[in-house]
Formats: structure tokens, sequence, C-alpha cells
């Protein structure tokens, strides 16, 4: 399924914690995994909104965490695929070239293939919350929510 969006690119810059520290799942034909934000500025229209742009890499067989994000999130995959699992939500297969929009407070958790994935997250954050909060199974929000603002 290919889904075009004009607007933005976008995944989630949760991908920090996706990889294994000890290099475990390397892969030499993607950018190393991890994150890098590339982008993050206030919006000139409403002053209480931000734009935040990441690059991230996983590799093979990583999944994220459970979470979702206050604003909107936008992703445009550039290498590998990925199964985007969102809760209420039928799993989506995300491969090079497929874009895809994240509502606000979407409760999500990305799982990479064999071959990992590398995509471009374009976010419409809120200026002062967190850029993600970790829940648990049921949803509700864990203690610890590192990446916070």
């Amino acid at each position: 399924m290919r889904i075009m969006l004009a607007a933005a690119l976008g995944f989630t810059p949760a991908a920090a914690f996706a990889h294994d520290p000890d290099g475990a799942n390397a892969n030499t034909a993607l950018t190393p995994p991890g994150l890098t934000n590339v982008m993050r500025e206030p919006l000139v229209i409403d002053d209480g909104l931000e734009v935040i742009i990441t690059d991230i890499q996983m590799g093979p067989g990583a999944t994220l965490p459970r979470h979702y994000h206050p604003g909107e999130e936008f992703i445009y995959v550039l290498e590998g695929s990925a199964t985007h699992r969102q809760d209420g939500q039928e799993d989506i297969l995300l491969e090079a070239g497929d874009s895809y929009h994240i509502p606000p407070e979407a409760i999500h958790a990305p799982v990479t293939m064999d071959e990992g994935m590398r995509a471009v997250v374009f976010r419409v954050h809120v200026k002062g919350e967190p850029e993600r909060i970790l829940v648990d199974e049921n949803g509700d929000p864990v203690e610890e929510n590192p990446g916070e603002d």
C-alpha cells in the first residue's frame, strides 16, 4: 500500500531505543541504527508549535516500545521496511518509498524486517510537551519517559 503525502515526511525519534548497544543487530547495508534530529524550529504561524525532523535508522528485527506523541507525525521510508503497529488498526507494512501519517496520541510501535529500516520523520510538536510518551500494555503512561523536552 502506497500512501502519498505531499506535505511532510516522518517517523518516531524513539528509534534511539531500538538498536542493540552491543551491535548484535548491526546492519552494514544501511546507515548505523540511531537517530539524528535534522531540524527543530518554531512555526511562525503558531508560537505554540514547532517542527521536528529526524533521520531514523533501525537495525534488522528492531522493535520500539509502545508510545505516542502529543502532535502529528509523518513518516517517509527511505530504505528497508517496517511493520507499523498502531492500536485500533491492522498492521501496515511500510517499505522504501512509502509515507504514512500518524495522528496525535495514536499509540504505536514499529517493528523492522530482516533488512532494517531508514526513514525521515516530520512532526508537528506542541512546545513544552514531551516528544514521546511511553505506555504499558494497557496504554497507560509508564513512569520513565526518556526524550522529554
